[in-house]
Order: C-alpha cells, then sequence, then structure tokens
C-alpha cells in the first residue's frame, strides 16, 4: 500500500447485529458480510505482526472500521422495504410510524470523522444501538419483543 495509515472500512448495517423479523435474508447477508470482515481484519493484523518480509520492509498495520448505521432514509430503502400490495408506491413503515431515520450525509460524515481519528472495530449510529448490543446478549427477549414492535410483526 502507498497510504501511511491505510484503513479498510465496511458500510454494513444495524441489521447485522439484530434480528429483524421480515428482513431476515437482509440480515442474514449483512450479519456474514460483517463475520467475514472481521475475520480478514484478523488475518491482517496477525499478518503485519509477523516478522517483515524477505525486503526487510514491515507490512502495513490497515485499520478495519466497520459501520453499522440503523435506518437511512433513502430513495433503496423507500424502493426495497415495507411494499404496500394496495397501492403502487413502497410504503415505509419508519417514515409511517415516524421513527427517527439517519441521514446518508450524517452517516458518511461519522464515518470519515473515525477514519480520520484512526477508529477501528465497530461502529453503530445511532450510538445507543451499541448499548443495545449489549442488552441483546443479556436480555435477547427484550430486544426481540422491540424488534417485533417497530417492525410491527
Amino acid at each position: 500500500t502507498t497510504s501511511r495509515f491505510p484503513a479498510a472500512v465496511l458500510m454494513s448495517s444495524a441489521a447485522a447485529l439484530f434480528a429483524t423479523p421480515t428482513r431476515s435474508v437482509y440480515a442474514a447477508t449483512k450479519s456474514a458480510q460483517l463475520s467475514l470482515f472481521r475475520s480478514v481484519a484478523i488475518e491482517a493484523q496477525a499478518h503485519q505482526e509477523a516478522a517483515p518480509a524477505a525486503s526487510g520492509k514491515r507490512r502495513a498495520n490497515v485499520r478495519f472500521l466497520a459501520v453499522c448505521p440503523g435506518t437511512i432514509s433513502s430513495s433503496f430503502r423507500h424502493s426495497a422495504v415495507d411494499l404496500d400490495a394496495s397501492t403502487e408506491m413502497p410504503q415505509d413503515l419508519a417514515w409511517v410510524k415516524g421513527e427517527k431515520l439517519l441521514s446518508a450525509a450524517s452517516v458518511a460524515e461519522k464515518t470519515i470523522f473515525a477514519v480520520d481519528r484512526y477508529s477501528h472495530g465497530t461502529l453503530t449510529l445511532p450510538r445507543f444501538y451499541a448499548f443495545a448490543t449489549w442488552i441483546d446478549k443479556i436480555f435477547p427477549g427484550f430486544i426481540a419483543k422491540q424488534a417485533r414492535k417497530k417492525y410491527a410483526y
């Protein structure tokens, strides 16, 4: 690499962190993606810590940052989720219920800020989702109930 401080950034989803009813395939692919990314990060770290190559140059210390945002207000979300069969247009339940959505610009800004600050690991947006992942480990029934409520399932 030519960068002095290389970074690999994965734009994932909060769906990789929580079980989500009616979005099981999406959640499964995002979870698999995140797991692969984390595994590659571990392998890259091991390679970086290994003895220098024959050239004497050490391998780059690549930082891996996975960004897991919640619902983003975008045309992708609007066209891909919650199709209302009674109309021709998709009906996004998050918008109807007045859920606070993230903007694509704010997610991009926070991602760039994290990379500029040499962050690594997982960045959850909004930040309270990080706390919710711990609650999910301790009280999975509570998070499942909240997911059913959010997705009206």
